[in-house]
């Protein structure tokens, strides 16, 4: 019967004629928009709010920029703490604000999106939603909204949903504010939201769990699709913060920029015979699962139903798609088009599965190198089911293929056993790549325990033997009080910096003053396995080490492990060196005994009174040192012991 629908559709669109009515028994999904943000303003249906525009702590005006990060290209979209407006610079941060095309309800509208929030200090919110208003504010100013709002005063769980409808403040019209939880979202990292808005109802989706439905009050006017991240005031006390407000700064070289990123978003008209998503809701995980730590499943998208021709590249956290009569991509023709998933699924459970296909129309299934479905062949969305026995934690190679041959294109795989319910395998269990084993990375400069003048450049290496390297980031944390660098300011939560290079990746530190420091290393390979070098200490002292300028002695290198403490000088030294009372030396701030002195060709050993714990802040002073000449050579050293 579907091979009869598309063959008399070809025939009408040859002639240019609507298709009759009987066609749309295939119900499926249409795609209206889609972006992908390979480029930032591709599509001329995007928009900005300009400086004319405020909202609360925030002056908009900022322009999205396009970001990468291993494979993915992502728009960003900033906040910052300097705002150029001499009008508002030091009281209003600077914002970014994009409007894209507006829809009716109809049938019904599906807006889905992946994006995450990074830098971000209580007091922002970044937000995916719609919005129309009409009037003048304020006493006929009308507004329909539905937000996905995420509050950064919330906990990392949590996300304020609203839905407007025609709210007035002088008439008090229809407003609900929700402040739901999703189990274990965590903002900062990608997830994909989806709301549904229909007639009757509208429903808020978090990677695939249906979040809230209201059904009270649903808008029915015209609305946009937007994007926003911004600083609230102390008229919204909920996402307010003071310390951030006061962070606004008149100095451009104070600014701290903060961001919005968006992997790609969809909108998606519904069919009219069925208003509400055909994708099974993904459930809670079930009691005594292994849940991991998955991102999805490396695709390949082709420009023909044989799986040649133009590809595109991505990495699809589930395979979960209603294309409807759209394609996955602008670069990819609808209709006539294939695609590839490739990479791991973790089992939750020791157990028997149930993997099932729903796809409109040809499909193949790989399972562990077993080959559980093949239905290559033209059909409406068709479920067909196979079992494989898997053990709990351990991965297998999966490896799904697919093409869509005209008419509505769906493509779905869901798995079951005796303790989970039918559901879309979940992006937790599904790894982009064969490839298992974490990469390798070593600090070159600066030397373990070394003692700089200053200190310019941060330098190393780093390999992976399966995907490649795909990112290096620097961890460095002050000792003095434990703050960490994190591309702007030195603060307390640990934080990560990007790196410049991947195999031989190298780092401009900020200006380091006189104290001590460890550097630690991560590296991420393209498959997201992650190695992390052990910290490094290094110490800071630009001040000359020496009292009296006619010796010739000073400290090259120190070391502190055990019950000793190992100084290293170039010089000779005088007799005060073999004295235990020259040295005095303190563990995490407490003083330590020095018992025994050696002293041999230039290197001193402090045997101590205690051992020193791994990972201590250890400090050496010297104050009554002299030479072999009597000159005096006092000084210091700070170091963190092995």
């Amino acid at each position: 019967m579907k091979q009869r629908i598309k063959s008399l559709k070809q025939a009408f669109l040859a002639l240019g004629l609507a298709l009759p009515a009987f066609c749309g028994a295939v119900q499926a999904q249409t795609t209206l928009f889609f972006d992908d943000f390979t480029t930032w303003n591709a599509n001329s249906q995007w928009s900005l709010y300009d400086t004319t525009h405020f909202l609360q702590g925030t002056q908009f005006g900022n322009t999205p920029t396009i970001g990468t990060e291993g494979t993915t290209k992502f728009a960003r979209f900033t906040l910052d703490s300097y705002n150029p407006d001499p009008a508002y610079s030091g009281k209003l941060f600077r914002g970014t604000e994009a409007q894209g095309p507006t829809y009716t309800v109809g049938s019904g509208i599906q807006f889905a999106a992946r994006l995450r929030g990074k830098n971000l200090d209580p007091g922002i919110v970044f937000a995916f939603f719609t919005y129309n208003s009409r009037g003048v504010w304020p006493n006929t100013y009308l507004k329909d909204e539905i937000d996905f709002e995420f509050l950064t005063n919330l906990n990392a769980n949590e996300m304020w949903l609203n839905v407007w409808d025609d709210w007035n403040p002088v008439t008090y019209g229809s407003q609900q504010s929700s402040q739901s939880v999703a189990a274990g979202l965590d903002k900062s990292n990608w997830n994909t939201y989806k709301i549904i808005w229909t007639e009757t109802a509208i429903k808020w989706y978090v990677n695939g769990v249906l979040i809230r439905t209201s059904t009270n009050i649903v808008p029915t006017d015209p609305m946009q699709l937007r994007f926003n991240i911004w600083a609230a005031d102390d008229r919204w006390t909920r996402a307010y913060s003071r310390p951030l407000m006061e962070s606004a700064t008149t100095d451009p070289s104070q600014n701290k920029t903060y961001s919005m990123d968006v992997d790609w978003v969809q909108v998606t008209r519904l069919p009219a015979a069925n208003p509400t998503p055909t994708p099974t809701p993904t459930p809670a995980q079930p009691p005594g699962a292994v849940v991991g730590n998955g991102t999805g499943l490396s695709a390949t998208y082709y420009d023909n139903k044989d799986l040649t021709g133009t590809t595109l590249n991505r990495v699809d956290p589930t395979i979960d798609f209603l294309w409807g009569y759209g394609s996955p991509a602008s670069s990819i023709g609808i209709n006539t088009f294939s695609a590839r998933w490739t990479g791991l699924v973790q089992a939750q459970f020791s157990e028997t599965y149930t993997f099932t296909t729903n796809t409109d129309d040809g499909v193949r299934l790989w399972v562990n190198g077993q080959k559980l479905i093949d239905k290559w062949i033209n059909q409406s969305p068709e479920d067909y089911s196979a079992q494989i026995t898997l053990v709990a934690g351990q991965k297998y190679d999966i490896k799904l293929e697919y093409y869509d041959d005209l008419d509505g294109a769906v493509a779905q795989l869901f798995w079951s056993s005796a303790r989970t319910s039918k559901r879309i395998v979940p992006k937790s269990q599904l790894y982009s790549s064969n490839d298992v084993t974490p990469p390798t990375a070593t600090i070159v400069t600066p030397a373990n325990n070394a003692i700089l003048p200053s200190l310019t450049s941060i330098s190393g290496t780093a390999s992976d033997s399966g995907s490649g390297v795909g990112a290096v980031y620097a961890r460095l944390r002050r000792l003095s009080d434990s703050y960490y660098w994190n591309g702007t300011t030195w603060a307390a939560p640990a934080a990560l910096v990007r790196v410049t290079g991947t195999t031989n990746w190298n780092w401009t530190p900020p200006t380091l003053p006189n104290g001590s420091y460890t550097i630690q290393i991560r590296a991420d390979d393209v498959a997201r396995n992650i190695f992390t070098t052990p910290r490094r200490p290094f110490s800071i002292n630009n001040a000359a080490i020496l009292a009296g300028v006619s010796s010739g002695v000073q400290l090259s290198s120190a070391q502190a492990s055990g019950s000793e403490i190992t100084l290293f000088f170039t010089g000779a030294l005088g007799e005060a060196a073999r004295d235990v009372a020259t040295w005095q030396v303190n563990s995490n701030g407490q003083a330590v005994d020095v018992s025994r002195v050696a002293l041999s060709n230039g290197a001193v050993v402090l045997s101590l009174a205690a051992q020193l714990e791994s990972g201590s802040e250890i400090s050496v002073a010297w104050p009554q040192l002299r030479d072999a000449q009597g000159n005096a050579v006092s000084g210091d050293w700070q170091g963190v012991a092995r």
